[in-house]
């Protein structure tokens, strides 16, 4: 992840991101999600993703 990387409407806040140069805690004052946003997944993206399926 570099600093111009850019953000969009589903991406979730993060505490932590991991590159292979090195570890930053992002000490985000945003809330993390409470769950799976279902509605922004449709039945191919959930079919690609087993664990989805099963939760489901």
């Amino acid at each position: 992840m570099r600093d111009h990387d850019f953000v969009d409407d589903h991406d979730a806040p993060l505490g932590v991101v991991v590159t292979p140069e090195r570890t930053t805690k992002t000490e985000t004052p945003l809330s993390r999600p409470t769950g799976i946003d279902w509605d922004a997944l449709d039945d191919e993206r959930i079919d690609e993703i087993p664990v989805l399926e099963r939760l489901q």
